[in-house]
């Protein structure tokens, strides 16, 4: 269990890892079975087992990390959380950006949608939020809800991003429709999803940002504007890598 000679973990480590599975789930995708998560040391010093020297990932994830191929955010687990920085920097993408989104813990997505909403939206919570993350940087937030009727797979209650960074809204979008974010949203609300929802008020019958990744299903007139329905199918582009070529192709002044 705990190894021999340089593989072997320093004293306490079992104790230490079953705890930290018991509380937190994989830091990068939100799996939260106990039987699927593993501790990693982040110097891969099995003789560090300080708190500060570990963070929880699936088996899945471990080994991507393992195989640089996946980035892991920061923690601290001593005060309950994942931190990822809020950048100010408006230079937010360019070719070559690292690009992904991962569970971010609702603390820093409410920070970042108070400084990123208009002013006449309230952030209210949400049961899940999704960070994009962009070399290193928090750049925009998805926030879900459970609906409280039925026919709706899920609600989309937060798309946020900085709106002086050209086209972030529109990224955040893409990235809303792969299968990564489809992944961390059936893991988290443990049954398949398929479709998104978003119920938006507005001082008009569309959505602009949405219409070129929702469907509109209705638009109700009310005394001061329309309540709109909007429709998203998710998991249709198969990586986050594709999702940025798409938006490349189509922004080719950055």
């Amino acid at each position: 269990m705990n190894g021999s000679g340089e593989n072997r973990y320093n004293k306490g480590f079992e104790k230490i890892s079953k705890k930290l599975k018991l509380l937190y789930p994989c830091a990068c995708c939100g799996e939260n079975s106990y039987n699927k998560k593993e501790v990693h040391h982040i110097d891969e010093n099995k003789k560090n087992s300080k708190i500060e020297n570990l963070i929880v990932l699936c088996r899945e994830c471990h080994a991507l990390v393992h195989f640089k191929k996946q980035t892991i955010p920061e923690v601290n687990y001593k005060n309950n959380s994942i931190i990822v920085k809020i950048s100010n920097d408006h230079d937010y993408i360019k070719k070559g950006s690292k690009v992904d989104i991962i569970q971010i813990n609702s603390k820093t997505a409410l920070e970042y949608r108070k400084q990123n909403v208009k002013a006449w939206i309230k952030p209210g919570p949400c049961n899940f939020y999704i960070g994009m993350i962009i070399d290193d940087s928090l750049r925009g937030v998805l926030g879900f809800q459970n609906p409280d009727y039925a026919e709706y797979d899920l609600l989309l209650k937060a798309d946020t991003a900085n709106s002086s960074e050209k086209y972030s809204t529109e990224l955040l979008l893409y990235l809303l429709k792969t299968k990564k974010c489809k992944d961390l949203l059936e893991k988290k609300f443990n049954r398949d999803i398929h479709n998104v929802y978003s119920t938006c008020f507005s001082k008009h019958c569309e959505i602009s940002r949405y219409r070129k990744f929702g469907k509109k299903i209705k638009s109700v007139e009310t005394k001061d504007g329309f309540n709109v329905l909007y429709l998203f199918e998710i998991g249709s582009i198969k990586t986050i890598k594709e999702a940025v070529s798409l938006f490349f192709q189509k922004h080719k002044d950055l």
